[in-house]
């Protein structure tokens, strides 16, 4: 980028030109992701970061009205990008830009969660409906769960300002559906709740032919490949129903290399391409049931969960959550991780509980190495996806930094999800923000190279509200002690009943202080950190985890859910469903 050939064109008038200019370098930046910035990339982004903020500031600089929603969109692109400048924020841009008339479009692609001044989105929706709901979807994807206080408090606020003159603009919903459960687990229902009902009245005009055969069952996912963690999580419920029934793979989005066609006598696909749904793989089926293993983690999921595709609609804890208000009639779920004084207030669909947890994990494909661990501090894993970072936990930690004897490093293992949206250098950033020089980050790494880092750790604590499962199996195949989080729903119960069934109740905490204590503890004390770690060790966990009943306890939700469908529909009632 020439930026001196850029500020020409601005003084020349050429604002179509400069707008374009500044889509490419966003393009650039959504397509390219870095894991770090040295000095010469530093520069560069530096003097790009204050050319375009520059620009923006200007009254004269206006925005082309067919190229508004664009740029509006690169609002969270944007957001990372100044991020990893030396500005880091947007805030004196934002603050000129409210003494300015004809403001609305740059203000919409400036302001974010990572400003410090809160401005009220209800005049932004009452000034133009269509493009504001495109900025409120758009806006919190750039920073997860808010590690910094400013960041999390405008994301919960974010979410409970959502407008009644929101319009569901396209059919890019669900990086707002996903991460709502994450920045406001209160709150997320009416978010997804009135996306339901929009895209309902969208889709009820598309005709679909079913004849259901009670053999045929389309299992929808846009995660089936061996590393998805949906994968990992359900694949032994799926593989058991393919010894009786006729299987179809509903594949949400652009197939992966890997995707894993075995079990599936056909395979079929969903896009959005343009902002359209591909739904014509599935408008005429046999299907008796669909099974949605990941409502949410994808566009095409939102979408189809809303369409009746067949008599009977279900879902499970591939992402453990509810649709809140989508055209899913029932939850298959575990009885002993559920509350069953909760099932109503957190589904919207009725809940079916088998015996176990109501997910059932693939056995790791690692074999520890079994390293030796340095003797200068104590390692704490956080294996969390970073959206499941937030404030309140960044507070947790701080404190037991603070309590420990020992000196510790936290050790953020969030995956690839990182890489979405360059957030990587940002949250890096804000890591050694809270932590100094006390932490690691590795990300977007291979599982193998994941389990390898996670085996460096002596312990692992889990996260809270949202809580981890297959990580928590990881830490466990890898004889690590882990402290988790329990609360009110799946996402923060699963990994309780997982140390529970182990006998190892004495590392679940119910609150702030438990939880700090108790990781504190097992920093502290090695005599009790090896006791557990020896526990662990002696234990068949491939019997007490991974070779259970359990399938076949979904299996027979299944039948009797096709069974009894139509009597179970007309009982008007909504109370939990239990499978022996």
């Amino acid at each position: 980028m020439n930026t001196e050939a850029l500020l020409a064109l601005y003084q020349q008038g050429e604002y179509g030109d400069v707008l374009k200019a500044f889509l490419r370098v966003f393009h650039h930046f959504e397509e390219t992701r870095y894991e770090d910035v040295d000095g010469p990339l530093q520069d560069r982004i530096d003097r790009f970061v204050e050319t375009f903020l520059y620009i923006m500031a200007k009254p004269d600089f206006r925005i082309l009205e067919k190229l508004a929603p664009l740029a509006v969109c690169y609002n969270h692109i944007i957001a990372n990008l100044v991020a990893m400048s030396s500005f880091h924020t947007t805030d004196p841009q934002v603050r000129m830009l409210m003494r300015q008339k004809g403001n609305f479009v740059k203000l919409l692609m400036l302001y974010s969660p990572q400003n410090s001044i809160r401005l009220d989105a209800e005049h932004f929706f009452a000034t133009q409906p269509v493009l504001t709901s495109l900025w409120y979807m758009m806006t919190p994807i750039a920073r997860g769960g808010g590690a910094t206080r400013t960041v999390y408090e405008n994301l919960k606020h974010h979410v409970a300002s959502m407008s009644d003159r929101f319009i569901v603009p396209d059919e890019r919903v669900a990086p707002l559906y996903f991460l709502s459960t994450y920045f406001d687990p209160d709150r997320d229902r009416d978010v997804k709740r009135r996306l339901n009902t929009q895209i309902q009245q969208r889709v009820d005009r598309i005709r679909i032919r079913n004849r259901p055969n009670p053999d045929s069952i389309a299992i929808v996912t846009a995660k089936w490949f061996p590393a998805s963690a949906v994968y990992r999580s359900s694949h032994p419920f799926i593989e058991r129903l393919a010894r009786r029934r006729q299987l179809t793979l509903v594949h949400l989005g652009v197939p992966t290399r890997d995707l894993d066609k075995s079990l599936f006598a056909r395979v079929c696909q969903v896009v959005v391409r343009d902002g359209t749904a591909k739904v014509d793989d599935v408008l005429s089926n046999d299907f008796a049931m669909v099974y949605f293993t990941d409502v949410g983690m994808n566009p095409e999921s939102v979408w189809l969960s809303n369409m009746r595709l067949a008599p009977i609609q279900a879902a499970g804890y591939g992402h453990p959550v509810s649709t809140f208000g989508s055209r899913v009639d029932y939850f298959i779920g575990g009885a002993d991780v559920e509350l069953v004084e909760n099932a109503q207030k957190n589904y919207s669909e009725r809940l079916v509980l088998i015996p176990g947890l109501g997910a059932h994990p693939v056995y790791p494909n690692y074999t520890p190495r079994r390293p030796s661990h340095p003797d200068n501090q104590i390692v704490i894993n956080c294996p969390w996806g970073y959206a499941k970072l937030n404030y309140p936990m960044v507070q947790n930690l701080q404190a037991i930094q603070r309590r420990a004897r020992r000196t510790l490093r936290f050790q953020f293992l969030p995956a690839w999800s990182l890489a979405n949206y360059n957030a990587t250098v940002p949250f890096r950033r804000e890591l050694c923000e809270a932590f100094g020089q006390t932490v690691t980050l590795v990300a977007n790494q291979t599982y193998d190279v994941y389990m390898q880092w996670m085996e460096k750790g002596h312990l692992s604590i889990d996260s809270y509200p949202f809580g981890g499962y297959n990580t928590i199996v990881d830490s466990l195949h890898l004889g690590r002690p882990i402290v988790t989080y329990e609360g009110t729903r799946f996402a923060n119960r699963a990994a309780s009943a997982l140390l529970r069934r182990l006998g190892l109740d004495e590392l679940i905490a119910h609150n702030d202080e438990e939880y700090i204590e108790k990781t504190v503890r097992l920093v502290d004390d090695d005599a009790y950190r090896d006791d557990l770690t020896r526990r662990l060790a002696a234990m068949d966990l491939r019997a007490m985890l991974f070779d259970t009943a359990e399938p076949e306890a979904f299996e027979r939700a299944v039948d009797f859910l096709i069974e009894h469908h139509e009597s179970l529909a007309q009982d008007g009632t909504r109370s939990p469903i239990f499978i022996q």
